[in-house]
């Protein structure tokens, strides 16, 4: 049996030896099927590792599989595969069934996935740019491989990456184009769609891109040990962190030429701006070269409110061009290195200059340039300087700096002349802005026309301007009333001209118009003309100091003589004033203005007497002289003049105004007799009045402009009122135009004693610093133009500050006070405890105030000293009355601190115990001490006439009269509470003490805490 089972185990064995040998020979003979998969190296993986793994064996050998994985990754024969990098891909050599088994039986494990890793893995192009010129960058920084998209620009793609600067030799456009050495023809401007492109980039920049930029993004590793290059996802370079690759040398401000400890990174950026054209422009200095990322804010408040306008910048430099002018900004760099540490700049200030000037007009009133413009715009105060030249762009002089409002009057331009102007706007710190040139042409010259009439036409000539040829003219005409003129000649340059366009026996009137470039016009005077050219025809004119009456030629005749009539009444015969007279032209001189006159001439031709036609002309009346002006009661002004003589009808208007030469209003019209009282008048300016006399023919003459100073009213009070320890005056403004002067009258006490004080310049409020405490001021006010004086105004009072002292006084205080006595034996060194119950204390003490902050005080004392039973010891005498005497003097000193030195000289109790006695007794004893205190205090509530005080002091007794071999000490502390009042004040004090009393046998500590009240009255209440 046994036999038969060994049998049969031996054939079992000898058939799986079969079994195994098949196996082998199938495995040698036949080939294997392998199929070759992507496998994404992990941390910590090794390729034995991932053989084994993956049972990929025989390993070794020269069939074995890491022969063959050599063979698949060709890039790696030269470590023989010993070095793998995370991320990396590597190509397996895999069996058929061991991909069927293994791998689907490991679905659940991680790494086992190799199929799905593989697929997600993105197929990146190859990388065809310029390798050679990469080098090791900072590692802040990294190389991106880009694909382009439409309408992408290099420099637009550095600029959005914030790789700057990007310009310039060493710019990172020129560094692209060398990794990109395809784009250089072209400069980098022509790139198309999908071309891939290497840039450089930060990482800070990398990491803040969109998810869908970083997926489509590759960055280029530079593996050091195999000196190759490899191209990973954004995903595998988080994981890796093997960046370390960047270009060529790249600017300075990206460069770390060596590595600098944390504690050498500089701890201060020095910022610095400036500003020019409508720009700011910041640079900044790094004391150690180290590569920062900075961040530039502004702001309009130094004190927050900062923006950042621009983030992840690397240079030094930049500009600002979002600035307003007139605006006041703040800026700051923070820089921040590669460990994310974070150094701030110093905060710069700049004030950019007023905004431009705009909107300037230049109009012409009273022979003077009246200038507006708009106000500049400016954070601080502005003022205006106004140039002006005879050239463009030379040879401005200063008419009028500091202007406060945008208006300037040029009243010293001359007529028919050209000027430039130039406004500058200056700001508080010196920072200007100038406007444009402006070219202006003042006004004609004025213009008188004179006529003549001609045979045939009438000659017109006016005053030459010797200045310049500016101006031109345009002749205007009417016939036969002075209305409906119609221009017959224009731009007219001499200072002559003919009307050839004349008609017999017309009567024509004419007037000039002169202008100049800038249209600025001024009309002559009006001349009428009547003509007869064949009979004695005569016209008349009026002068400056003769009547000119002038005539055609009789017949055209120059050897014929004329006779001249005049006459000065419309009823009266008319008398010969000259006889044969051989001219055509004849002026009198013997004429008064104001009065009528009448005209004709005669001649004899052919044995017949020939007259003329009679002229008549009402001269301008005469000009009134003489005109007086006088104040009457302080509000009328009474107007006088002497009436001029004349044969014609004569009225008188009167014209006043507050302003010289301009705005003069009618006053009265047709005034009647010679004087006239203005009772309508503003007190405290100067008013110009001046008369016009005026004909039935409307012919007016003017008088000189004559003025008077009012005198200004008295002043009304706004505000008078104590103001921190001042008095503040403060009255209405007065409706004037002059410089006024208030002269302040003060008293104290009472009104009796009325005296200048002081005078100010106008300004309608004064502060009066000079006062004492606890006193009454008074008030009256004059306000004064040039000499002329206002009356008084009202009388208003202010009682000044309550004094922190007064002078003299005298103090009464009482209180309540708890003693403990802690007495040591000296013989029997023993201790004993004792407590008193509610002690008085009254006393009553002079206080003088020498001075607010220094007072010194003398008083006395007396406490009633109630002790209580004592539990051990009988005590035989309980209570006591222990007065006292003190003395001390006060200093307050800067920043409420008080000084104290008190002396108190008292009587004095202490106990002794007697323990040898049947019964334990204590004996009282009295002793004279000397207490000096020198406390220290201060004020902490100091708000009208209110104080809290807190004080602490040290103690020195000294006990008399017996032997004592120590000195007592002891200190202090107490809380005070005053309150200041006109003529008293009232205290509260709570105080605790504790002091040491040497002698002989004993020494006594006494404890004391207690409150005290006080009153303090004036001594001369008393």
């Amino acid at each position: 049996m046994r036999i038969k089972i060994l049998k049969e185990n031996l054939i079992k064995k000898i058939l799986m030896l079969f079994v195994i040998l098949f196996c082998q020979m199938s495995e040698n003979t036949f080939p294997r099927e392998l199929k070759n998969i992507q496998y994404k190296v992990q941390k910590k993986d090794t390729l034995l590792g991932i053989l084994k793994k993956y049972s990929l064996k025989p390993i070794y050998g020269k069939n074995g599989s890491l022969v063959e994985i050599l063979k698949l990754n060709p890039h790696k024969i030269n470590t023989k595969g010993n070095l793998i990098y995370p991320g990396e891909i590597l190509t397996l050599p895999l069996k058929k069934e061991i991909e069927n088994n293994s791998l689907n039986n490991n679905n659940n494990n991680s790494n086992s996935t190799i199929n799905s890793e593989a697929k997600k893995i993105p197929e990146y192009y190859k990388y065809n740019g310029n390798l050679k010129n990469i080098e090791k960058l900072p590692s802040s920084h990294v190389y991106i491989i880009y694909k382009v998209r439409k309408n992408d620009m290099i420099s637009v793609l550095l600029q959005k990456y914030k790789s700057f600067p990007i310009y310039g030799k060493k710019g990172t456009l020129s560094e692209t184009l060398d990794l990109n050495p395809k784009k250089k023809p072209t400069k980098g401007d022509l790139i198309f769609p999908n071309e891939l492109i290497t840039l450089p980039i930060s990482i800070e920049v990398l990491n803040q891109l969109s998810e869908n930029e970083k997926k489509s993004l590759k960055v280029i590793y530079f593996n050091e040990k195999q000196k190759s290059h490899e191209e990973i996802s954004y995903s595998e370079f988080l994981e890796t962190k093997k960046v370390e690759i960047p270009p060529l040398p790249l600017p300075e401000t990206l460069k770390e030429e060596k590595f600098i400890s944390k504690k050498t990174l500089p701890t201060k950026i020095k910022l610095f701006i400036k500003t020019k054209d409508k720009k700011i422009f910041l640079n900044w200095i790094r004391k150690e070269n180290v590569v920062l990322r900075y961040e530039i804010k502004k702001s309009i408040n130094k004190d927050n409110d900062f923006i950042t306008f621009e983030n992840n910048f690397f240079g030094n430099k930049i500009i600002d061009y979002e600035v307003y002018l007139g605006k006041i900004y703040y800026y700051q760099v923070i820089g921040y290195d590669k460990h994310g540490k974070k150094y701030e700049s110093n905060i710069e200030k700049i004030q950019l200059p007023p905004s431009y000037i705009k909107n300037i007009t230049i109009n012409i009133e009273d022979n003077s340039a009246v200038f507006t413009w708009d106000k500049s715009e400016s954070q601080t105060e502005l003022t205006y300087d106004i140039y002006r030249s005879n050239f463009e762009h030379k040879g401005y002089i200063l008419l009028k700096n500091n202007l406060t409002i945008p208006n300037f009057s040029d009243k010293t331009i001359k007529p028919d002349s050209f000027y430039f102007y130039k406004i500058k706007a200056i700001d508080k710190e010196k920072n200007a802005t100038e406007s444009s040139p402006i070219k202006f042409y003042s006004f004609p010259e004025e213009v008188k026309l004179t006529t003549y009439l001609k045979k045939d036409y009438v000659y017109l000539e006016w005053n030459k301007n010797l200045r310049n040829n500016l101006s031109s003219y345009d002749l205007f005409r009417s016939k036969e009333n002075e209305n409906n003129y119609e221009l017959i000649q224009a731009n007219i340059k001499n200072y002559f001209t003919r009307d050839y366009s004349i008609q017999k026996n017309q009567t024509y009137y004419y007037k000039l118009i002169a202008k100049n470039p800038s249209s600025v016009k001024k009309e002559s005077n009006k001349v009428e003309v009547k003509t007869s050219f064949d009979d004695l025809f005569l016209q008349i004119t009026e002068q400056d100091k003769s009547i000119k009456i002038y005539w055609n030629k009789f017949h055209g005749l120059s050897n014929i003589s004329y006779n001249i009539l005049k006459k000065d009444n419309v009823n009266s015969e008319f008398k010969l004033v000259r006889e044969n007279f051989r001219s055509n032209i004849f002026e009198d001189f013997n004429i008064e203005k104001g009065n009528e006159y009448f005209y004709k001439v005669t001649t004899i031709f052919n044995d017949d007497i020939i007259e003329s036609n009679i002229v008549n002309i009402k001269l301008k009346p005469k000009t009134i002289e003489n005109i007086k002006l006088s104040i009457v009661d302080k509000k009328s002004v009474k107007i006088e003049w002497e009436n001029t003589k004349s044969n014609v009808f004569t009225k008188y208007n009167i014209l006043k105004s507050y302003d010289l030469n301009k705005n003069f209003n009618l006053l009265k019209e047709n005034v009647e007799g010679n004087f006239f009282l203005d009772t309508n008048i503003k007190e405290g300016n100067i008013i110009y009045y001046k008369i016009t006399s005026e004909n039935n023919s409307g012919s007016i003459s003017e008088s000189s402009i004559y003025k008077i100073i009012i005198p200004p009213p008295a002043p009304k009070w706004k505000k008078a009122q104590l103001q921190n320890k001042e008095i503040y005056l403060e009255w209405e403004q007065l409706d004037s135009k002059l410089p006024i002067i208030y002269e302040i009258y003060r008293s104290i006490g009472n009104t009796d004693n009325m005296s200048f004080f002081t005078e100010i310049t106008n300004s309608e409020n004064y502060i009066d610093s000079h006062i004492s405490p606890d006193t009454d001021y008074f008030y009256t006010i004059k306000a004064k133009i040039e000499k002329l004086k206002s009356d008084f105004s009202d009388i208003v009072s202010v009682t000044s500050h309550l004094s922190k002292n007064i002078p003299s006084t005298i103090q009464f205080g009482i209180g309540v006070s708890y003693f403990k006595l802690q007495e040591y034996n000296k013989n029997s060194d023993s201790y004993a405890a004792l407590n008193s119950a509610a002690s008085t204390n009254q006393y009553v003490s002079l206080y003088q105030n020498w001075s607010e902050d220094f007072k010194s005080y003398f008083g006395l004392g007396l406490i009633y000293f109630d002790l209580l039973d004592s539990p051990v010891y009988t005590i035989n005498q309980r209570e006591a009355f222990l007065p006292y005497i003190q003395f001390g003097v006060s200093w307050k000193l800067y920043y409420s601190l008080l000084v104290e030195y008190k002396n108190i000289f008292q009587r004095d109790i202490y106990y002794q115990s007697q323990v040898n006695s049947v019964s334990k007794t204590m004996e009282d004893n009295y002793i004279l001490v000397d207490n000096h205190y020198l406390n220290i205090g201060y004020d902490f509530l100091e708000k009208n006439n209110l104080h809290l005080y807190g004080k602490v002091g040290y103690i020195f007794s000294v006990p008399n009269f017996y032997n004592y071999s120590q000195f007592g000490n002891g200190y202090l502390a107490e809380i005070e509470l005053q309150q200041q009042l006109k003529n008293y004040a009232l205290g509260l004090k709570i105080f605790y003490s504790n002091k040491t009393t040497n002698t002989d046998n004993v020494v006594s500590t006494t404890t004391e805490n207690g409150v005290l009240l006080n009153l303090t009255l004036d001594l001369g209440l008393l």
